[in-house]
């Protein structure tokens, strides 16, 4: 792979990558036994975690899940969505 096929931008896949639910939840949460969390926000109908799966694996690249992160803060400050419904309490 040469490096005109790494979108501009972003750092190289192999920096970038989260594999695996317990990295994703150790990145966004401080604690790999959150994973649970990540697989629900996972399969949100809204707002869901951009994340994909490599085999069996879900993978999520950092900067991505940063981006998806800032899109967040940006729409609790507009206050455009509200809570999904079937968000559990503890994720409130």
């Amino acid at each position: 792979m040469n490096d005109t096929m790494i979108p501009r931008g972003r750092p190289p896949l192999a920096h970038d990558l989260l594999q695996g639910a317990d990295a994703i939840a150790e990145f966004l949460f401080g604690d790999r036994n959150c994973r649970r969390r990540v697989y629900h926000l996972a399969t949100l109908k809204r707002n869901r975690l951009p994340v994909a799966h490599l085999g069996s694996k879900l993978c999520a690249r950092r900067s991505t899940l940063m981006e998806w992160i800032e899109e967040q803060e940006a729409r609790a400050g507009t206050g455009v969505d509200e809570l999904p419904a079937d968000l559990p309490p503890e994720l409130r």
